[in-house]
């Protein structure tokens, strides 16, 4: 055993952990200090690809961005290993194959360092929290390398691979730290020392034999990678590795492959493969060995890395004999050696006889450090393996050495050891429902029990298995031999094992396991031997009937395991029975009657009269769907490039949702029941969801892995509407009631039966083409080919646009089936003068087209309600049908007013009575006259709203309209000095009063209660904060309340920091804000549509304020800006041309950093790119009044010393 140096010094304080932190949502105060270790730019520059290091875990997926990437050039950081402070950054949690993963986006940062050598031992963080909680308690100090990235001084250079006439000097940049290699380095070098080699052997498989030999490369931060040979490469650097000595390896990416975990136990994500294009280097001075990285788990913590490698600093309590122990490779001795460390907690470690003279009597009662020691279980307690890597560590800090002996001296008489408690938890039992739900949202490994029925037994019950003995890898045939790749050796026989994979299900739903060997023996009452004997004498069909008849529809008590694990790069999760028990009739009668007093969901369900579990997506975005068991429909379905995975979009009756994935078992009964282009009817058994969090906002992602079919094909089921995934905007729905039939008919939607076609001349094309019709509500992307048809229901005029691309025309109009499903279609160009005369109003048509005619529908300006809308290109066929068919039935949304504000911006439907009319007066806009008209609405909620009309619309609202129900459709939501209003628009209409129900019911209740009601307005601030808050509490209240869109607060802080930029060119008409593009010398505004030769400057200041609970970014316009800065705009201007922006910047903002102010601030929750997001903007600032900041601090610090004492802190 080698005396190994582990001291380090610390020079440089990184933000230790900081990606564990930022995995764990943990991070959002923190402004960390990390280190960049390589960076590349993406695409045009714009924004740079970042490793970064935080001194324990280093990422990869960090993109730099906006006024971070101006910084990064500035200060010419390309070729550095820079340390930086971040001052603004968010991340985005994604899941992919089960695996959580972070990308990290930095907006802005300090330079704090311009280049320095790697600080401490990062190692990849992949972004799961679980994989790295056991090094959350390392001691490890942090040290950045004294020198340049050059790892040693070598002189002399012995001939290897080719002739080097001159190895690089001390000061050599192109040696990189072994740390940093991946598969971006095009080209690289490293330089340490072999601290482990083996003994060259030979490999036999099917193609052949091969000779392989690998040995390990550590650098001087005690970095390792592997290297492996293979054939000629052997021969030829066999004799020339020796451990301890130094070596320079220079090679490319295309020598790297990732590190096969089960057999590379570096920590390293990737090894070297030595080809001819790789030189290794032999240094004729040796160098020191190289620190020795221990990243210490205590041994309380072990259960938290199962089949990891991991370091213990422990004392040796006790060591046993040498005992016999039976394994798989037969019986071999193995020394049981108690170790103790300072959580009081006692853990096996195992040592097997080669190893044996490792462990000296002189270890007893003597603290050690061990060094790449196994996790492991042994009768499902945790228990440590001494493997083939695993050593005995010597070193001269006695730091944490000291530490655990001192205590092992001082308490071992007085404490309470405690072992560690087992991997296994059969006391109770689950369903399979609850054990698949945990499965995937807890651990990656552990056991449970399950009482559960045989359903299935596959067909396959053994498999020719090797010979030799505690070896059970299946064998290949070869020329009427058997050959194990694992043994590597051919046999003239085979012996029977037993692999059995059966489905157990219980009334939550059913899984596929699988038994091995002794349970699956235990299981049938029956050997191997025997079983492939029976199936030999009467046939593979029969004899497994014998062998399995009396087993289906029985009943047994279950102990399963499930493990995670890694899988072609995929992480999957393996289930499999550890034993199988009779079951005890007085415990499961106790199990089923808690079970039955607990609510849940009738399973029983009619085929013929099966209902759509309503506001399914609702529930499940609000997180309220414990124990729910939903049914719903299939309304398309996607299977990704491997098949593994089907994305599909599901509809619960009032909404539809797509994003959903199918995985799993579910993958397999879906094939199996041919649902590929079906509207299956299915109950969700197994589920689980998923929150993506990014700048404050939540969106979630479904996850099904096991279903029930209920019916295979149907109609689709009502006339769902989409779902964004965010919860604020439909809690309007959650009571609605609306009818629940199915379609009577199948896809066709109309009785068609003459068709004249346009832009190709087809003669009497049926309407049942190659791909049949869908009801719109089913159009979406994932429908490579659609054809839909219906009435059109509006058309609007040629109107003309002008953008910086051209000018051209457009016109566009909306197509209804039969279930009132709406969608828009627009066409462009040379498109509008194909179809406008050819759609007429109210006439019927077929559309044919594929995914590529399909784009996101602008809520702003489509009134559908359909998630997306249909642009006309030339793969586009439009069909005018010959025979007109009725109307379809007018779908009504309806909002109630008392809940107009969480659709701000949106169009919705009404039904509400006309209180008050006013009368229409002339108003002028943009030198044209319009009539304006404001009526005020009141439905059964006693909200009064305002609405307003414009032009022609204004002479629909007569006098006879007054105190009369209307049922208003397609109305737009706006706000004006706080109050909500709604706006007549060109596609609002009256609905003719007999086609609602409803009607009559709000009519009855105006001539009853208008007259006792206390009406109110609907203001825009659900939420008004008059006293002060902190940043925390407000960002939190907004964004976890769904009834909260927008509102106003106060907050004291300080300023922390400045956007460079004061102001910019906007459109030069009156009241308009819009920035103004330039282009030939003139200025176009995109809201206005104008072009001018002339713009005018407005003052925006971006800043962010901060105080001890977090930070926000404000924004803050003219007048308000003006009493911040304190100088008018037009001094700013003159300011700014004479010193320039960034320097008129600074004499602004010099005096107002960390400056305390009371700011009244509005926000607003707005969606954007289908998530929810706070924007806030500063629409006053005040000096603090010191005298009530002082009794707010007073009254702050009494509440917190009042939490603090009831919870005992």
């Amino acid at each position: 055993m080698s005396s190994i140096p582990t001291k380090i010094k610390t020079e440089y304080e990184l933000t230790r952990d900081f990606f564990q932190r930022l995995a764990e949502n943990r991070a959002d105060d923190l402004k960390p200090i990390l280190q960049i270790q390589e960076s590349r730019s993406v695409g045009d520059g714009s924004s740079i690809r970042l490793r970064i290091s935080d001194g324990t875990y280093s990422s990869g997926t960090v993109l730099l961005k906006g006024e971070g990437a101006r910084k990064y050039k500035l200060n010419k950081m390309e070729n550095s290993q820079s340390i930086i402070k971040v001052l603004e950054f968010f991340s985005k949690t994604t899941l992919k194959d089960n695996t959580k993963r972070i990308k990290l986006t930095i907006n802005d940062f300090e330079l704090l360092v311009e280049d320095c050598s790697v600080i401490g031992n990062p190692v990849r963080y992949p972004g799961i929290p679980e994989k790295h909680l056991t090094l959350r308690n390392d001691n490890v100090e942090q040290r950045p390398l004294k020198e340049s990235v050059s790892q040693a001084l070598p002189k002399e250079v012995s001939r290897v691979v080719r002739k080097v006439a001159n190895e690089p000097s001390e000061n050599d940049p192109s040696i990189v730290p072994i740390l940093s290699i991946n598969p971006y380095l095009m080209q690289w070098k490293i330089q340490g020392v072999v601290t482990d080699r083996n003994v060259p052997w030979v490999t036999r498989s099917p193609s052949g034999a091969c000779k392989i030999f690998n040995f390990y490369l550590t650098d001087k931060e005690g970095t390792e990678i592997k290297v492996s040979c293979f054939e000629d490469m052997v021969d030829k650097l066999d004799g020339l590795i020796k451990v301890s000595s130094s070596y320079t390896i220079q090679g490319n990416n295309k020598a790297l492959k990732p590190a096969n975990k089960r057999y590379n136990k570096t920590g390293h994500g990737y090894e070297i493969i030595v080809r001819n294009d790789v030189e290794v280097i032999k240094c004729g001075n040796s160098l020191p060995l190289p620190a020795m990285k221990i990243n210490r788990v205590k041994l309380s913590e072990i259960k938290t890395a199962p089949e990891k490698i991991i370091d213990v600093v422990a004392v040796v309590d006790n060591m046993e004999e040498p005992a016999d122990r039976n394994t798989k490779f037969g019986t071999k001795k193995v020394m049981n050696v108690s170790l103790i460390d300072d959580s009081a907690t006692v853990v096996n470690l195992a040592v097997w006889e080669d190893r044996f003279n490792e462990f000296t009597s002189d270890l007893l009662h003597k603290p050690v450090i061990l060094k790449s020691v196994e996790v492991k279980k042994h009768f499902g307690a945790g228990e440590l393996l001494y493997v083939s890597k695993s050593r005995i560590i010597k070193t001269d800090d006695q730091g944490v050495i000291q530490e655990v002996s001192d205590w092992y001296a001082r308490e071992r008489s007085n404490i309470r050891i405690g072992n560690l408690p087992p991997f296994t938890d059969f006391n109770k039992n689950v369903t399979l429902h609850t054990a698949i739900v945990s499965t995937l949202n807890d651990k990656t490994y552990g056991y449970f029990n399950i009482v559960g029925k045989i359903t299935d037994i596959e067909k396959n019950l053994v498999y020719e298995a090797c010979p030799q003995e505690g070896c059970a890898k299946k064998v290949t045939v070869q020329n009427g031999q058997y050959y194990c790749p694992k043994c590597k050796t051919t046999s003239d026989n085979f012996k029977y094992m037993l692999l059995v994979a059966v489905e157990i299900s219980d009334h939550s739903g059913s899984k596929w396991m699988k038994m091995f060997d002794k349970v699956a023996e235990e299981f049938f009452k029956k050997t191997a031997s025997e079983v492939g004997s029976i199936l030999e004498t009467h046939g593979r069909f029969q004899g497994r009937s014998m062998v399995i008849s009396n087993l289906i529809g029985t009943i047994h008590n279950f102990g399963v395991k499930y493990k995670l694990e890694l899988y072609k790069e995929r992480e999957v999760t393996r289930w499999s029975v550890a034993n199988v028990k009779p079951v005890n009739l007085a415990k499961y009668a106790e199990y089923l009657r808690e079970s039955c007093s607990m609510p849940y969901t009738s399973t029983k369900i009619n085929k013929k009269e099966y209902e759509l579990t309503r506001g399914f997506f609702q529930l499940l975005v609000e997180n309220n769907v414990d124990r729910l068991k939903p049914i719903v429909q299939i309304m398309n379905s996607h299977p990704t490039k491997d098949g593994s995975i089907i994305r599909l979009r599901l509809s619960d009756g009032t909404f539809f949702y797509g994003d959903v994935l199918l995985e799993d078992d579910g993958v397999g009964k879906f094939k199996s029941y041919g649902m590929e282009k079906s509207q299956s009817v299915i109950k969700l058994l197994g589920f689980c969801s998923n929150i993506a969090n990014n700048d404050n906002a939540k969106k979630v992602h479904l996850y099904i892995f096991d279903f029930e079919l209920i019916d295979k094909d149907s109609p689709i089921i009502g006339t769902p509407i989409p779902h964004t995934g965010i919860p604020v905007a439909y809690t309007v729905f959650r009571n609605e009631k609306r009818g629940r039939k199915p379609m009577k008919k199948s896809n066709s939607q109309f009785p068609l039966k003459e068709a004249t076609k346009v832009v190709k001349n087809v003669n009497k094309k049926s309407p049942d083409m190659d791909v049949p019709i869908v009801p719109i509500v089913a159009i979406s992307p994932q429908l490579k080919q659609w054809q839909i048809t219906g009435v059109v229901t509006y058309k609007s005029e040629i109107q003309y646009y002008e953008t910086l691309r051209g000018s051209g025309e457009a016109f566009d109009f909306s197509i209804t089936d039969k279930e009132g499903t709406e969608i828009k279609i627009t066409c462009f160009d040379d498109m509008v003068h194909k179809y406008n005369k050819l759609v007429e109003l109210y006439s019927t048509y077929i559309i044919k087209g594929n995914y590529k005619a399909l784009r996101v529908a602008k809520r702003i300006s489509n009134t559908s309600g359909h998630e997306y809308e249909i642009v006309i290109k030339n793969d586009v066929d439009v069909i005018k049908c010959g025979n007109s068919v009725p109307l379809p039935p007018q779908r009504i949304n309806r909002v109630s007013l008392s809940k107009i504000d969480m659709f701000l911006g949106e169009y919705i439907d009404v039904i509400a009575v006309v209180h008050n009319m006013e009368e229409s007066v002339k108003v002028n806009d943009e030198n044209r006259v319009f009539n304006k008209m404001k009526v005020s609405l009141i439905d059964e909620s006693g909200s009064l709203v305002t609405l307003t009309i414009w032009g022609d619309s204004c002479n629909v609202f007569t006098e006879e309209s007054l105190h009369k129900p209307l049922i208003l459709k397609s109305l737009r939501v706006t706000e004006s000095g706080g109050i909500f209003n709604l706006t007549f628009g060109s596609r609002s209409k009256i609905i003719p009063p007999e086609d609602v129900g409803i009607f009559k019911e709000i009519s009855d209740w105006y001539v009853k209660e208008h007259c006792n009601i206390q009406i109110s307005n609907i203001s825009s601030s659900p939420m008004t904060i008059n006293k002060n808050a902190t940043i925390h509490s407000v960002i939190v209240t907004c964004l976890n309340n769904n009834n909260i869109k927008e509102g106003y607060f106060n907050t004291i802080c300080r300023i922390s920091n400045f956007k460079m930029k004061l102001v910019y060119e906007a459109c030069p008409q009156e009241g308009c804000r819009e920035k103004v593009v330039a282009q030939d010398g003139q200025y176009h505004c995109s809201k206005c549509n104008i072009t001018s030769n002339k713009f005018k400057y407005v003052l925006m200041v971006i800043f962010q304020i901060y105080d001890h609970s977090g930070s926000q970014w404000l924004t803050v316009y003219d007048n308000v800006a003006e009493r911040l800065l304190k100088r008018r705009t037009s001094e700013i201007l003159s300011i700014i041309n004479a010193h320039g922006e960034l320097e008129g910047c600074n004499i602004f903002f010099s005096n107002l950093i960390n400056t305390l102010h009371d700011f009244k601030v509005r926000f607003k929750v707005v969606s954007y790119k289908g998530r929810a997001v706070a924007k806030c903007c500063c629409v006053d600032v005040k000096p603090v009044n010191l005298t009530k900041y002082t009794d707010y601090l007073k009254e702050w610090c009494k509440c917190a010393e009042g939490l603090c004492s009831k919870y005992g802190i």
